[in-house]
């Protein structure tokens, strides 16, 4: 009997060591339950069962985001820019309209770097040509995540930070032959000086205004050259009266319409002569146009004289001797457009001849890579004043 009771005694106490195990295992199990799980200690709450996160939705959002964000950096504006999705395998395309001026391997670097935090690399980069654009793919280090493809095709803008180069063709004589053609016919703009008294001058404003090309009278002024001698009723001279110097004015104005500016031929004393160049500003206040001095020189006198009449004026920056050959004159265009893109314009001056349109034309394309635009020479032009 008493051996019974010492059995009954020890049963509560295995009991209790049992329980105790139990109990510590529980508060071990749910120790690392919540360091490891996120389980909450306290409220209701339910085991997660295969509960994963959508990843995938999470990724492309991400990355479609930045990618939006570096196109606008490009300039590219939303209604620039096509989505879709294929819904066989979900994939992505988004098609963007990239500004023209700036190299497309440029571009593609502006995109692709640095892109791992959205968890997407560059599969494959495919550029042939500019007219077909690249193609770039991307692919996601999640499997389950859909791949997107960019294609970038060139827009007829161009970035608005991009260099700018006038060019312009002094005395431009219209002749029936090769090089008269390739100039009236280069799809970018140029702008091109007519001598008033020259034969056709009239024909050839008319002509070049129908191929876009901007015109300029180019005033002859004293001193001129001896081959021009014979020519002094339509030069300006200095002891001319304010009659004689108007009517030379109206019949230059006559004889080359549509006319964007002017500019001096020769007249380095014209140019410094206050009362002549009065005359000169005021009868072209109301035809609106612009002054190109041609070449550069002391500029005292002009600066405040157009400032009264409002009318813009701006100095040709740099020169080109057009009897090189046509890779000297490739080399002269790549310095002009370093120039360029130190200043942010410039405005060149040359000559018309068949070697300088044929450089002209071999080098637009590597002008273009380089970020210059060909634009007129009213283009680059101050603002007029805004004052009444």
């Amino acid at each position: 009997m008493q051996l019974n009771d010492h059995k009954n005694r020890n049963v509560p106490m295995k009991l209790k060591i049992i329980l105790f195990i139990i109990i510590s295992l529980l508060i071990v199990i749910a120790f690392y339950a919540v360091k490891f799980d996120k389980i909450p200690l306290t409220g209701k709450h339910k085991l997660p069962v295969a509960v994963i996160p959508d990843k995938s939705k999470a990724n492309s959002v991400t990355f479609e985001k930045e990618l939006r964000n570096r196109l606008a950096s490009l300039e590219v504006t939303q209604s620039n820019t096509k989505r879709r999705v294929f819904k066989e395998d979900s994939t992505i395309e988004i098609k963007a309209s990239i500004p023209r001026g700036r190299p497309m391997e440029w571009v593609v670097w502006i995109i692709t770097s640095k892109l791992d935090q959205t968890g997407y690399f560059v599969e494959d980069c495919f550029y042939e040509n500019e007219e077909k654009g690249c193609r770039i793919q991307f692919k996601c280090k999640e499997s389950h995540n859909p791949a997107v493809i960019l294609h970038l095709l060139r827009s007829s803008t161009y970035f608005s930070h991009t260099a700018k180069m006038a060019i312009f063709i002094e005395d431009f004589g219209f002749q029936a032959d090769q090089k008269t053609v390739e100039y009236l016919s280069f799809s970018e703009p140029l702008t091109i000086g007519l001598i008033p008294s020259k034969k056709l001058t009239t024909w050839t404003a008319q002509i070049a205004n129908e191929y876009k090309k901007e015109i300029v009278i180019m005033l002859p002024m004293e001193p001129v050259p001896v081959k021009l001698s014979k020519q002094t009723g339509s030069i300006i001279m200095v002891h001319y009266p304010e009659e004689r110097i108007r009517k030379i004015l109206s019949e230059s104005m006559e004889s080359i319409p549509h006319f964007s500016g002017i500019t001096n031929y020769f007249g380095s004393n014209i140019i410094n002569d206050s009362r002549v160049m009065s005359l000169v500003f005021s009868e072209f206040t109301s035809k609106k146009a612009y002054f190109l001095l041609n070449p550069q020189l002391h500029r005292s006198s002009i600066s405040s004289i157009a400032a009264k009449y409002d009318i813009p004026h701006k100095p040709v920056d740099m020169y080109i001797d057009t009897s090189s050959s046509v890779s000297a004159l490739q080399d002269t265009l790549r310095h002009c457009a370093m120039v360029a893109q130190k200043t942010g314009d410039i405005i060149v001056s040359s000559k018309p001849s068949a070697a300088f349109i044929k450089a002209l034309k071999s080098e637009l394309p590597v002008l273009k890579h380089n970020g210059i635009k060909l634009v007129y020479v009213s283009d680059l032009m101050p603002k007029r004043s805004t004052k009444k």
